[in-house]
């Protein structure tokens, strides 16, 4: 993934940038999943050259 030397100021997140991993902030409702047995999808779409676009997450669970 592309990106601007100067979008990211800190040297984590330009790390794994640099090495073509996506990163995912700001997700809501973490809590209200089980501490273990519940797997996150992510999907979104492969974007040439750019630095920010919206990706779908939803988590499985286990029933209750």
């Amino acid at each position: 993934m592309a990106t601007r030397e100067d979008a990211y100021p800190y040297p984590g997140e330009q790390y794994i940038l640099s090495v073509d991993r996506y990163q995912i902030e700001v997700m809501n409702h973490l809590d209200e999943l089980p501490a273990t047995g519940a797997g996150i999808i992510c999907t979104f779409p492969k974007v040439r050259d750019g630095v920010g676009y919206p990706v779908r997450v939803f988590a499985v669970c286990p029933a209750a």
